[in-house]
């Protein structure tokens, strides 16, 4: 699958990437706008704090565990 398949899914409700050696999200990750769970445990995110600041802001109702 294609890593930016994940952000054609409009209506998904949670997302669970934990443990999958991410070291990068795409940008639209932020067009999930249904999302209300995004779990990223266990990865290798670069710059995880910009990452999450940008992603809370773009998706205030879900809830991101880290």
């Amino acid at each position: 699958m294609k890593r930016e398949s994940i952000t054609k899914l409009k209506n998904l409700k949670e997302l669970y990437l934990s443990h999958n050696n991410l070291s990068t999200l795409p940008d639209s990750m932020g067009n999930l706008n249904n999302l209300k769970l995004l779990r990223l445990s266990n990865n290798k995110l670069k710059h995880s704090k910009k990452v999450l600041k940008r992603l809370k802001k773009e998706l205030p109702l879900c809830e991101i565990i880290v």
